[in-house]
């Protein structure tokens, strides 16, 4: 699938509202939670996003009934009946990953394909997962396609993740959280979605202390019950948008957000001369006061850092600026496969190793092109280096932006641009 793309004339640009989703990575840990929840669960605020119907396959499959109405989402545990999922499901969602931890404990075994989602061209392995895995008394084997895990009886020992991983957190959340037993997760990674997590299985009934701290202390609880969930907003969304009017010069109002899961990227956007506007759980960006974009560094980090999955969206920004902007990616390895795309259309980045690239001011550059998406955000970069081409730019892979984006085309209409969907 692919779709052009037309930027609006800047004098033709329109100001506009925007509803931001509830965050992807607080609903599909969320989702694949459910698994070991008895009977209804309600999940508000869903972002109807790709990677929600993939996972509602996996947990069909499973045995979970569910029903989408507008942008509420109901799931019933009536049993589990399946422990062992093939590459078909896990290819739809990287979260898959976490069904080892769930169908590890509700049946003492499990075989579960290794997960699809980005890749970035890079390793994204899953060793800190299993690694965890085994210190809390699993048993783990891997072949050529699948990992397989016995559980039979669980360890209290303490584990401390060499990296703030956030998948294998929220493994360990989900294998540890039902059962007997006292569990501590050290180093830790803290995001919002995974305190979105622990709030909700806490209140179903789970005992999740230390969220925030790089600390869990888990209480093992008998069973968790079901509850209704409203989801936090997602926070890379929000950025996506306030970084579009920056570079269309529009003003663009979000809602709802949350001031402290934004704060530091928006307090980087106003260092690059980015005005913006905050009150009651509502951000508007005001593109049409941006003078000039100064260039900046950043470094990428875990959360309360520089969001990685913002890395791509903000060398995108900075090829606005006036001057040399520098970025480290030190969470993912080698995840600048979207700079060859951004070079097809002009842009002047150069990579200096596996960490680092320097971009310099290249509007006057940018041209018309395809662009491929390989992975959500660099797809995202894509469609953010269209809106300073002059003339129209072919986005290509379109599905992968989707798995992270709501509305986005019709988002994008809103603000003058020209889609043509092929």
């Amino acid at each position: 699938m692919a779709f052009y793309l037309t930027p609006p004339d800047p004098s033709s640009v329109h100001d506009c509202s925007i509803h931001i989703s509830g965050a992807k990575n607080s609903l599909l840990p969320i989702m694949f939670s459910t698994l070991l929840i008895k009977e209804k669960t309600v999940i508000k605020n869903v972002p109807l996003i790709k990677d929600l119907y993939g996972s509602l396959d996996i947990l069909d499959f499973l045995g979970i009934e569910s029903s989408l109405e507008n942008d509420e989402l109901h799931l019933r545990n009536s049993g589990i009946r399946n422990k062992e999922i093939g590459e078909i499901f896990t290819n739809k969602t990287r979260y898959s990953t976490l069904l080892l931890g769930t169908l590890g404990h509700l049946f003492g075994t499990a075989k579960v394909a290794f997960p699809g989602g980005c890749r970035f061209g890079g390793k994204r392995p899953i060793d800190i997962h299993l690694d965890a895995l085994k210190n809390f008394g699993a048993t783990i084997s891997e072949s050529k396609d699948f990992v397989s895990i016995t559980s039979v009886e669980k360890s209290e020992t303490p584990y401390k993740l060499r990296f703030p991983s956030v998948g294998a957190t929220l493994q360990c959340i989900l294998f540890c959280v039902l059962g007997r037993g006292t569990f501590i997760i050290q180093n830790c990674a803290k995001e919002p979605e995974i305190s979105d997590l622990i709030n909700f299985l806490n209140k179903c009934g789970a005992r999740i202390a230390g969220q925030g701290t790089g600390e869990l202390i888990i209480q093992s609880v008998e069973e968790l019950t079901s509850f209704t969930w409203h989801l936090i907003p997602d926070r890379i969304e929000t950025i996506s948008y306030a970084i579009v009017a920056a570079l269309l010069e529009c003003n663009i109002t979000l809602h709802p957000v949350n001031w402290a899961h934004i704060q530091l990227p928006i307090e980087y956007l106003e260092r690059m001369g980015v005005p913006y506007f905050y009150e009651k759980n509502t951000l508007t960006v005001l593109g049409r006061q941006v003078k000039e974009l100064k260039p900046i560094e950043i470094e990428t980090s875990p959360y309360p850092g520089f969001p990685t999955d913002l890395q791509a969206l903000i060398a995108t920004l900075c090829l606005k600026a006036k001057g040399t902007s520098q970025i480290r990616e030190k969470v993912f390895q080698n995840r600048y496969l979207y700079i060859i795309e951004l070079k097809k259309a002009g842009a002047r980045i150069t990579q200096y190793n596996q960490e680092t690239i320097f971009i310099d001011y290249s509007v006057d550059n940018m041209k018309e092109t395809a662009m491929l998406c390989k992975d959500i955000r660099g797809g995202m970069a894509c469609v953010l280096a269209a809106l300073i081409c002059k003339g129209k730019s072919l986005i290509k892979n379109e599905d992968q932006i989707y798995r992270g984006y709501t509305n986005l085309i019709d988002n994008l209409a809103k603000l003058g641009c020209i889609i043509e969907s092929i």
